[in-house]
């Protein structure tokens, strides 16, 4: 069992539990981070998300190319919003 933590914008490390000091550092194109354990200031709001994720996906179907969101997480934990 692991946890996953914001690393930078662009990274998110998971680290063990069992040893705090053992980290891997997995690579992304951005992170958008918003958990509960979040402070506030740093959580991610709806309008970052489809700033980031929503308008680049409506731009690539006005120029007629097929676009997919694929959005996973915990039931009821507001992915539809």
């Amino acid at each position: 069992l692991s946890s996953l933590r914001a690393h930078s914008a662009t990274s998110i490390a998971c680290v063990d539990p069992t040893d705090p000091d053992t980290e891997e550092v997995f690579a992304c194109d951005q992170v958008l981070w918003s958990l509960p354990s979040t402070p506030a200031a740093e959580c991610v709001g709806q309008e970052e998300i489809f700033q980031c994720v929503g308008v680049p996906h409506v731009d690539l179907l006005c120029e007629g190319y097929h676009s997919c969101i694929f959005a996973y997480g915990q039931s009821a934990s507001g992915k539809t919003h």
